[in-house]
């Protein structure tokens, strides 16, 4: 056990404090919110600040309000920093070093965020939605009835997609994580389509139930694609392979924007009318919190680069548990060595493991369990002295 402790004592000291700073956007302030532990901890800010993105390496967020026609810096405490003068509908944190890329009314600007000045831009029609291709230097607009394929290797030039010839098929498009693939919604025509993103070629496409489609994702592993259904209250589950309906997720609470979880197989929906946030199991449809966040929120951000260790105290008990997500082992240390036992059960509650120790050091064997999110519980005696969430990786 010796160096197990030495392990515990290194990371206690250096980032047993670090939560998973994520943001969320809404009318009149923001809403800061710890990650790891699913609570908003903070709100800040005067205006109405519609769209957000996190810097790619974890530092900083941005926040773009059209009605106060600003782009603000703001730090993964919740502080804003910066702003510079400009009015964007839509922003995105580019894999390249100091850059984002927003949209105007009719253009796509990229913006160097050492310098805050607008580097170039490029003419687009009616923009509406903008995504960075993972492991391409392209960026995806979404237009009426049409996908303008932005490529910034040298300059902005551009391409297109045609969808539709319907101009309300302005929804969003998603990547799968390796950027072969991507999944467009258009609502208007009631389909989702599955896009060739090396050749930009349509592969295949699903009928929706109805035009009430709004938002669209794509599982961690891509084998799902998730369509958000407000008036229904619904989260239709799409198979990735073949476009079929396979299941869905009965909300109470009418869902718009649909985030992946960077690390974790999680689902955050955004429950715009409901000022809320529901995390959602990829693989159980349970639902692991309701996160209450800013006003009528919008979009989620979350700093990639922060995530990895689960520290909860509850009644001044303090559980260190890491790495989070774990693959194998889940380390274990605990405020004293009396008797006590951890009990692994499963979202929906089933019990699934019970170690009992002696120590205030363990370690849980992971290696066995299924792909998803767990709760570890901590008792002495009768008496439940922590919990915590933990994903299997």
């Amino acid at each position: 056990m010796k160096k197990i402790f030495t392990l515990f004592f290194l990371l206690t000291v250096t980032i047993a404090g670090y939560s998973q700073p994520t943001l969320c956007s809404g009318f009149g302030f923001m809403g800061g919110i710890d990650g790891n532990t699913y609570t908003r901890t903070t709100t800040f800010g005067t205006r109405n600040y519609q769209y957000i993105s996190a810097a790619n390496d974890g530092s900083q967020f941005y926040a773009a309000s059209f009605t106060s026609n600003k782009l603000y810096w703001i730090s993964t405490s919740f502080a804003i920093t910066d702003s510079m003068n400009v009015t964007l509908y839509d922003i995105a944190s580019s894999n390249e070093a100091n850059t984002l890329f927003g949209l105007t009314q009719s253009a796509m600007y990229r913006i160097n965020t050492s310098g805050k000045s607008v580097t170039d831009s490029i003419a687009i029609a009616n923009p509406f939605r903008l995504e960075e291709r993972p492991g391409a230097k392209e960026v995806w607009v979404s237009g009426d009835s049409m996908i303008y394929v932005v490529d910034y290797t040298s300059g902005l030039s551009k391409s297109s997609i045609h969808i539709s010839n319907n101009a309300g098929d302005y929804y969003n498009v998603r990547f799968t994580k390796g950027g072969t693939l991507a999944y467009k919604i258009a609502a208007a025509s009631k389909k989702i389509f599955k896009i060739d993103a090396l050749t930009k070629t349509k592969l295949d496409s699903a009928n929706l139930a109805n035009a009430n489609g709004y938002d669209i994702e794509v599982s961690t592993d891509s084998s799902k694609i998730f369509v958000s259904m407000p008036n229904d209250k619904k989260i239709m589950i799409y198979q990735a392979s073949n476009m079929a309906l396979v299941d869905s997720i009965v909300s109470p609470r009418e869902v718009f924007s649909l985030y992946r979880h960077p690390s974790r197989k999680e689902l955050w929906a955004v429950n715009h009318f409901q000022d809320s946030i529901t995390v959602y199991d990829e693989d159980t449809k349970a639902t692991i919190a309701v996160i209450p966040a800013a006003s009528s929120p919008f979009h989620v951000a979350f700093a990639k680069g922060s995530v990895s260790v689960t520290d909860v105290p509850q009644n001044n008990y303090h559980l260190l548990a890491y790495p989070n997500p774990a693959t194998n082992e889940l380390f274990i240390k605990l405020p004293n060595g009396n008797p006590h036992r951890l009990i692994i059960s499963g979202i929906s509650g089933q019990t699934i493991s019970i170690q009992n120790e002696t120590s205030n050091q363990s370690i849980i064997q992971t290696d066995k369990l299924i792909p998803g999110s767990y709760q570890l519980s901590v008792y002495e005696g009768e008496a439940l002295k922590s919990t915590i969430r933990f994903v299997k990786q």
